[in-house]
């Protein structure tokens, strides 16, 4: 483990967050989550309202809803925030909204069975961004076919230590997004919560209250040491269960189970007790490159450069624009890039803090087994895989026990894909081997 202090240096922390002026255009991309690609369930020229259902999949696990009210302009590809390029529906803004602006009263949901709020969950477009982003319901769909003891993991603070998106929304919505939690439990019936918290925070009043609310299911509050780099992945948060709850030994608990955060909780919340689609999001915009950093309420398919323009747009000459963070997240070099379902936050680096560095041969300098928190080779790995040796089933599994936090690409002085590698041998064990 390393120290956030080193890595956290274009991280802002956030207080209080503002609406962003609704845009007179919104491109909103065909394709919300990293798997799911949907069709258009409307035609140019229609007339849509706030709200309104305008594309789905098959299934109805992954439906999109128009954030404003308006005239279907056209369609077209565009650059999306996680980098790549694809189709997206342009909705030019007009008329009178159905949600913005209105009081919303809580619904409720207890009598509800576990199949009904799947569905509900699915017809409102909550997707899970607990890490690569897909549809919650397909994840509830497959807890429920689990025969073994299932857990939910609930991470309340960022994956990627250069957001503040989930930890704000865990400090401001905190009972709603435990009430979430009830609702997931509800569906799942799993054998025990983990709700992994910034140590910082004070959840003492919570947990007590939830702890009436799970008369049945073991509920654990696990405080963590945020300013310590990487804990939230989905290997570091099992290793921090094993070590903090003594009971975790007579419990199953696995990658299979579910892990979402606090982002996804809300949209919870939000879908069920309000009846709310999930048509809005929390986007953080800072970087050295801004005149201003600043924390939105964000429409889905709203450009990033408008909200460049309500912060004031650059104080430096800008290089890169990274989305949902410096680790983990993607560069883009389109300013009409559309906010979508899991976009967390936009950092703008200035041009100075980036010398090109060219890809060079391994020198073997160690620092990549030094600092892997698994104990993995990546050089020898990455060696391997390029020479196209043939890897032994034992080395093969033991890329299982890697956490993707990228420090082996962060000190690589040779700028070597070596997590990239890891990964892509990864998938392949885990289609071959069990947990």
């Amino acid at each position: 483990m390393i120290s956030t202090k080193k890595l956290a240096t274009s991280s802002v922390v956030f207080n209080s967050y503002m609406n962003a002026y609704v845009p007179h255009k919104v491109h909103i991309s065909l394709w919300q989550d990293e798997f799911t690609k949907t069709e258009p369930l409307v035609f140019v020229g229609e007339l849509v309202k706030e709200g309104q259902v305008i594309a789905s999949d098959s299934r109805k696990i992954c439906q999109i809803h128009s954030p404003v009210p308006g005239i279907v302009e056209n369609f077209s590809v565009i650059t999306l925030p996680n980098g790549k390029t694809g189709p997206c529906l342009t909705i030019k803004t007009g008329g009178s909204f159905s949600f913005l602006g209105k009081p919303r009263k809580k619904q409720k949901w207890d009598f509800l069975f576990p199949d009904q709020l799947i569905r509900n969950i699915g017809e409102k477009g909550v997707i899970n961004t607990f890490y690569k982003s897909k549809p919650l319901a397909i994840d509830l769909m497959q807890q429920k076919l689990r025969k073994e003891n299932r857990s939910i993991f609930l991470r309340l603070f960022d994956l990627d230590p250069t957001n503040q998106t989930d930890s704000f929304v865990a400090k401001t919505y905190t009972p709603q997004i435990l009430e979430a939690m009830v609702i997931l439990a509800h569906i799942i019936q799993p054998s025990a919560v983990y709700c992994l918290y910034d140590k910082s925070m004070n959840l003492q009043e919570d947990a007590a209250a939830m702890n009436t609310l799970f008369n049945t299911v073991p509920l654990h509050f696990i405080p963590v040491d945020i300013l310590k780099y990487p804990r939230g992945g989905t290997f570091d948060l099992i290793q921090l269960v094993k070590r903090s709850v003594k009971s975790v030994e007579n419990i199953t608990i696995s990658r299979k189970d579910l892990f979402i955060d606090s982002v996804t909780a809300l949209s919870v919340y939000e879908a069920i007790v309000l009846e709310l689609p999930s048509m809005t999001r929390f986007v953080s915009v800072c970087g050295e490159a801004m005149a201003e950093n600043k924390l939105f309420k964000v429409r889905i398919g709203t450009p990033i450069k408008n909200l460049l323009a309500e912060c004031g747009g650059f104080c430096a000459q800008p290089s890169k624009i990274i989305m949902n963070g410096c680790i983990y997240g993607s560069a883009v070099n389109n300013f009409d890039t559309p906010i979508t379902k899991y976009t967390k936050s936009i950092t703008i680096l200035r041009k100075k803090m980036f010398d090109y560095i060219p890809i060079s041969p391994c020198i073997r300098c160690g620092n990549c087994r030094k600092i892997c928190v698994a104990d993995l080779q990546p050089d020898k790995i990455f060696t391997y895989h390029m020479k196209k040796n043939q890897f032994t089933q034992t080395e093969i599994q033991m890329t299982l026990l890697c956490s993707e936090c990228r420090l082996c690409n962060m000190v690589c002085p040779s700028r070597l894909p070596l997590f990239q590698t890891i990964s892509e041998i990864k998938k392949n064990a885990e289609l071959r081997y069990e947990d």
